[in-house]
């Protein structure tokens, strides 16, 4: 990939992106829209309508994941030896000291997830995650990889925390992650540590709740190993 094909491929990641939110943003708003509707025939209109925007937005997710791929493949062949203490490669709108942040290696995390963008820090220095969400439903949740520090993937349901002996074998291929409450999410950072989160809890405030909220247990691997079964 050459440098005019690199610009291209990147202006065209940052329009799609700018699309997914929109749409994101537009899905929110059908989903309260249905959650206060009486009507049928209205609730049926924007059932379909909700259905079309899910519909588009994992198009974007496929067409952003192929794009972020081949630039990574690009930035992998380009880059620099690596620094053995790298900093974290974010790319933030605002300071990452500016997240709520959990600094143990392991613990329980209770937040609203429409607050500081969906971000929340765990861990520090080079055991940090910074982790990304938002809204799904009261049932799942979005994790995602863009403008963090981490790679995300999802293990199969009812896998338990000890079943998890080697948490480089699980698929980091994808941007964005949807765990149902139970599920466990696995984090690689920058400096290649691994992390485990559980969802415990998942409110939605379009469908009844209070306010959005996402409770969690996660664990952070300190000996630099892959291997969970020894950490409950």
């Amino acid at each position: 990939m050459n440098i005019n094909q690199r610009q291209r491929s990147e202006k065209q990641r940052d329009t799609l992106q700018a699309e997914w939110d929109l749409r994101n943003e537009k899905l929110k708003q059908l989903r309260l829209a249905l959650a206060i509707e009486a009507g049928a025939v209205v609730k049926f209109q924007l059932q379909q309508q909700i259905q079309a925007e899910e519909t588009e937005l994992k198009r974007l997710n496929d067409e952003l994941h192929t794009i972020e791929q081949a630039l990574y493949t690009v930035n992998l062949v380009e880059s620099p030896p690596i620094d053995p203490t790298p900093s974290p490669p974010m790319h933030l709108h605002r300071r990452r000291e500016s997240y709520p942040h959990s600094k143990p290696s392991r613990g329980k995390v209770s937040f609203n997830y429409s607050h500081h963008d969906g971000f929340y820090r765990l861990g520090d220095g080079n055991y940090e995650f910074l982790t990304h969400w938002s809204k799904a439903s009261d049932t799942t949740i979005h994790c995602y990889q863009d403008a963090t520090n981490v790679s995300v993937a999802l293990a199969p349901k009812n896998t338990r925390l000890q079943d998890i002996t080697d948490a480089s074998l699980y698929n980091f291929t994808s941007r964005v992650r949807s765990p149902e409450i139970g599920q466990f999410v696995l984090l690689e950072n920058h400096s290649g540590r691994y992390a485990a989160v559980n969802i415990l809890k998942i409110q939605d405030d379009s469908r009844g709740d209070s306010e959005d909220l996402l409770v969690f247990d996660y664990w952070i691997l300190e000996d630099g190993s892959d291997d969970f079964s020894n950490v409950a």
